[in-house]
């Protein structure tokens, strides 16, 4: 568990330096909303990940078009990284964050 901490501490040292305050505390909320999500489905399928993508859109205002061609291209980009079954909603879901 140290190993990810320190990586996480890494990773957050490395934002600070590169991004603003005010954009570091944007990313931070974006990974706390994810690990929320994660911890929700932590073996989505694919109905429940077109659900929560659907969702997470539209409260920010995307088109349907907009979602759907998201939800098209995430499936296609998995498939190109080999993945199927169980693997490939969750690989959606990591997307999304």
């Amino acid at each position: 568990m140290t190993y990810m901490s320190d990586v996480k501490k890494q990773a957050k040292d490395i934002l600070e330096e590169t991004l603003d305050r005010e954009a570091v505390i944007v990313l931070a909320r974006i990974s706390e909303e994810m690990q929320l999500l994660f911890n929700a489905h932590p073996e989505p399928d694919h109905g429940e990940v077109s659900r929560i993508v659907t969702g997470y859109f539209l409260e920010k205002g995307k088109s349907e078009a907009f979602i759907e061609d998201w939800i098209n291209t995430s499936l296609e980009y998995g498939r190109t990284r080999g993945l199927s079954g169980s693997d490939l909603p969750r690989a959606m879901l990591s997307d999304l964050g």
